[in-house]
């Protein structure tokens, strides 16, 4: 993506709220000792260098994560490796609509309503989430007479090229088009939107009421320091990490290159060098160690050590997640994010946050949350160190009553009265209200009684009837828990209604209670339904082969089992696919000797 060659600095911010810097380097001690990790000689064959001891937000997997999102974002989000469902399932995007009806009203009631109300996704992904949001304000305005939706702009932003064009090619906003502009967008250069179709760019600043960003700070580089009380003072310690190749004799498996061809790339300084080594993504270990560091020349330190200081003060003295330091998740990339999100935006601006994240002094002192996500890496954000690196500045922080369970944080930014928009996100986005009907399906579950079970059913939808998660769970109970597929089929059928186009689990549902109602070629048009959303998803394939092998297609059934096997990579359908795999060469093998029969039979005579 083009960047202009100058962009203007960024405002100034209290000391308090500093802007940091994701990649500041920090030195090795001098009088420490690099660890070196101790392998028996048959491991150290085995094993091959690709990166020496960095630091973990700049370690090779992490850039390599970086490299692969920004090309193969897309089919993350298609074969589900990335869980996107959390945020683009339907009820979100009906708080997210309602938090920006209240933003509209403060600003009407203040008569500053402005004639265009600029709205932008970042890290737009599947884009479900603002399309349902677009519908959502429509229906609200058509509703209550308001002209809010009239006035809206839409920039749908992505970094991932490949996510942009989906959502072009599948004519995602086809319904807003005359509101929707579809382009880049960096989260760590939020002031720049360029354009999908003509590569025109936009200055942003100042002119962005409500910037959107959900799921994306988790993508961002953090490190993990812990600070120790010594008798000589005070010592920082930091994780590094050290990247090796494994198994290198099935290298050629997984790659084009070679041993030496990787080391290079890995060596090299520009980003997108790394990306071929996502091809090696199930060879690479990685190596994780502490060793002290001169912190102080970080241009965080004073805030990292008062975060310290404030972890300490929480968890009491004499805690055991104290006994071996002080633990601090410095989640760089996301406090930078969220400042400079909050800065671009209008005076009267908001940013509305949602991501994984550790809400507590207990999580945030702990080196967890670390996930990869396929070939992408991923760290639950400091929600704690946010809060607090954000306090007593311009920047307020608006956080739910009930927040952090379940690892999920929402957060609004504001710098201006909003009452009502303050209060609308407090409830909506308060953890126990967005998962109660979840909490009734839990219920229905665990039911005995299958008319208890059916009306605890019923008020979960009721209380989110645009959820297409809720809607396929629910089918899922009616039809296996219940053994009404009936009830499963009007269920799936709303599902796929809601979400027609970027999920196969929900035409699998379909397609289940289809068949279970013995209603076999329609089914079977629902597992075709789903491949065409993802042709690799194992457990669509398996059902169409199932149900290709009942009506005797064995050796198309066969070809779709193969490739089945071939994309469970987790293992989740095996026992199902080689079950089917078994009955299909006995059938094969009683009509093969029965053939051989009637052949006998007929030369005898």
């Amino acid at each position: 993506m083009s960047r202009r060659k100058s962009v203007a600095p960024t405002p100034a911010v209290p000391a308090e709220s500093a802007v940091v810097d994701a990649s500041a380097p920090f030195e090795v001690a001098a009088n420490s000792t690099q660890p070196m990790a101790q392998f028996d000689e048959q491991t150290l064959s085995d094993r091959h260098l690709l990166e020496d001891w960095t630091p973990l937000g700049q370690c090779l997997t992490q850039r390599v994560g970086r490299q692969y999102w920004l090309r193969h974002a897309g089919d993350l989000f298609a074969d589900q490796t990335v869980p996107h469902w959390v945020h683009d399932n339907g009820a979100m995007s009906q708080r997210s609509a309602q938090v920006i009806a209240a933003w509209c009203a403060d600003r009407e009631q203040a008569n500053q309503l402005p004639t265009e109300i600029v709205v932008c996704e970042v890290g737009m992904g599947t884009g479900l989430h603002l399309r349902y949001v677009l519908d959502a304000l429509r229906d609200l305005c058509q509703t209550t007479g308001k002209d809010w939706y009239k006035r809206l702009a839409v920039l749908a932003t992505d970094v991932s090229a490949q996510v942009a064009r989906t959502a072009q090619e599948r004519a995602l906003f086809a319904e807003h088009a005359d509101k929707v502009r579809l382009g880049f967008l960096d989260v760590q250069v939020p002031d720049t939107f360029v354009e999908l179709d003509t590569g025109a760019q936009l200055d942003l600043r100042g002119r962005v009421h409500i910037f959107i960003a959900y799921y994306v700070l988790d993508l961002l580089p953090m490190d993990v320091f812990r600070r120790r009380h010594l008798d000589d003072g005070d010592r920082w310690e930091a994780v590094w990490v050290r990247t090796w190749l494994r198994d290198g004799a099935l290298l050629a498996a997984f790659s084009d290159h070679t041993l030496e061809q990787l080391q290079e790339l890995a060596a090299q300084a520009q980003p997108a060098s790394v990306e071929p080594l996502a091809q090696a993504w199930s060879l690479l270990q990685e190596e994780l160690r502490a060793w002290p560091v001169l912190l102080e020349s970080h241009p965080d330190f004073s805030q990292l050590d008062r975060l310290a200081d404030a972890q300490e003060a929480s968890l009491g003295h004499g805690h055991p997640l104290l006994a071996n330091g002080t633990v601090v998740l410095h989640s760089a990339g996301a406090l930078r994010a969220a400042q400079l999100l909050i800065q671009t935006a209008s005076a009267d601006g908001i940013v509305l946050l949602r991501d994984v994240g550790l809400a507590t002094p207990e999580l945030a002192a702990t080196a967890r949350g670390l996930s990869h996500y396929g070939q992408v890496s991923a760290a639950a954000v400091n929600m704690v160190q946010l809060d607090q690196w954000l306090a007593g500045g311009p920047i307020q922080v608006v956080v739910p009553t009930h927040d952090g369970e379940r690892g999920q944080c929402s957060r609004l930014l504001v710098r201006h009265d909003l009452p009502q928009t303050r209060a609308k996100f407090a409830e909506l986005f308060d953890t126990e209200a967005v998962f109660s009907s979840h909490a009734l399906l839990e219920q229905a579950a665990a039911q005995t009684d299958p008319a208890i079970a059916l009306e605890l059913i019923r008020q979960a939808i009721a209380l989110e009837p645009t959820d297409w998660t809720l809607h396929l769970d629910a089918a899922r109970i009616a039809l296996d828990a219940l053994r009404r597929p009936d009830v499963a089929h009007v269920i799936a059928l709303r599902a796929v209604e809601l979400n027609p186009a970027f999920s196969p689990d929900l035409w699998c549902a379909l397609g289940d209670a289809l068949y279970a109602q013995s209603q076999w070629d329609t089914a079977r048009r629902a597992y075709v339904n789903a491949l065409a959303i993802w042709p690799r998803h194992a457990r669509s394939l398996w059902s169409l082969a199932y149900v290709e092998a009942e009506r005797g297609r064995h050796g198309y059934a066969f070809e779709l089992l193969g490739q089945a096997l071939r994309y469970d990579r987790d293992g989740q359908w095996r026992g199902q696919i080689l079950e089917l795999v078994d009955v299909c060469l006995r059938v094969q093998a009683i009509a093969r000797a029965a053939e051989l029969t009637r052949l006998s039979e007929q030369s005898a005579l």
